[in-house]
């Protein structure tokens, strides 16, 4: 008895364990359930039976029978495989991320080790560019900072950035235990490359969202009325209201966060999958404010190897997400990037052409009673428990 991947190519043997169904079977050896069909066959009269179920155990067949697993397309599933055969060294320092890199010219692949000298390098080219391409000399630019791997790279990049002058004004809000845990992380990294952070306290946040209940925490008063939703949402919504107000104060429209590669992706994907125009970066308009992406096109991997021991104690003090829709979005950018490294760059781009190339996509309506920029209307249902947690007193 034995597994065969049939192709137009060649025919292969699988592997498998005696505890394995076929579809584990077609996981361990990365080949796509969704493109293969597959026959019992009898060795002794070389005749195909019938069709094989998913959910069949090979352990299970006689030995006198075999499992063909047929490629249900003329091309060769090896052609993609991305697995790197050369391997570069870090340089400038100890291995503190890798990332996985398309040979240029070639169809073969490198694991890259990257030292935090290096991705720090990586990160700030791409700021810089950003900056250059986007700001004039004397601009002001509210940044909103979390103290996590991509905001920590962020502070870096603009306390380095010296073509011209540029006035950066890093945010912390505060208000949730994971918020507050990286207060101290933003604050000595602001401080050790030039920068004075501005932390709003979360009295402060109730006052610009204009939450009525002073006691009750942001967490427990979100649950209280989303019981069933992810804070994560509220938390963005949090994130951008603040930020605008922090930049009318400081006489300015620019606002900057360090949404990266794969929020972008993800975000996208939303946008496809629910008949919503993709929405313009790296830089796009909401309400009276203008929110830039300064590290659009850079992997989360290589933001986190910037500072690497800062990235650890973010990553130990995350609250759980319980959203199935974000899970899928960001699962599905994570196995684009894992299983084909250079194809996510190829699709931010095209997506980024996409968005901004027509200037009525991704206008954002305002409900004047909410008073919050919106994508679509949302229901009256929704909108009367958003309002009821903002006027809760109790």
């Amino acid at each position: 008895m034995a597994v065969y991947l049939v192709t137009s190519h060649y025919r292969k043997l699988l592997n498998y364990n005696k505890k394995d169904c076929l579809l584990d079977c077609l996981s361990k050896n990365e080949l796509p359930w969704s493109m293969v069909s597959c026959f019992l066959y009898d060795t002794r009269s070389n005749a195909h039976l019938k069709n094989v179920s998913l959910d069949t155990f090979p352990s299970d067949i006689e030995p006198d029978y075999d499992i063909l697993v047929y490629y249900n397309r003329n091309i060769d599933p090896v052609t993609t495989d991305c697995k790197p055969d050369k391997m570069i060294p870090s340089h400038k320092g100890e291995m503190a991320t890798e990332y996985i890199y398309k040979i240029p010219g070639q169809t073969s692949f490198a694991l890259k080790k990257l030292s935090s000298d290096e991705c720090k390098q990586i990160v700030s080219n791409c700021v810089h560019e950003f900056l250059r391409d986007n700001f004039k000399n004397g601009a002001r630019i509210v940044a909103g900072i979390s103290g996590g791997g991509d905001s920590n790279a962020l502070l870096y990049s603009f306390g380095c950035f010296r073509d011209s002058h540029i006035e950066i004004i890093p945010v912390l809000i505060k208000g949730i235990p994971e918020w507050d845990a990286g207060e101290r992380r933003a604050r000595e990294v602001a401080s050790r490359y030039g920068l004075t952070l501005r932390v709003v306290e979360q009295s402060e946040v109730y006052e610009i969202i204009q939450i009525k209940n002073k006691t009750t925490s942001l967490g427990d008063l979100f649950c209280r009325y989303f019981a069933d939703d992810d804070f994560e949402f509220f938390g963005t919504l949090i994130v951008r209201r603040v930020l605008a107000a922090i930049a009318a104060e400081s006489k300015t429209q620019e606002i900057c966060l360090g949404l990266n590669m794969e929020d972008l992706l993800s975000e996208s994907f939303y946008c496809l999958c629910n008949d919503i125009p993709l929405l313009p970066f790296p830089r796009r308009q909401i309400g009276e404010c203008f929110f830039n992406y300064p590290l659009w096109n850079v992997p989360k991997k290589i933001l986190d190897g910037c500072f690497p021991k800062y990235s650890l104690e973010n990553y130990e003090m995350r609250f759980p997400c319980h959203s199935y829709g974000r899970s899928l979005y960001y699962q599905v950018t994570a196995r684009i990037q894992s299983w084909f490294p250079f194809l996510p760059e190829m699709m931010l781009r095209g997506f980024a052409g996409i968005s901004v190339r027509d200037p009525a996509v991704g206008q954002y309506l305002f409900d004047k009673g909410l008073k919050l920029h919106l994508l679509k209307e949302p229901s009256s249902q929704l909108k009367e428990r958003f309002l009821n947690m903002l006027q809760d007193e109790s």
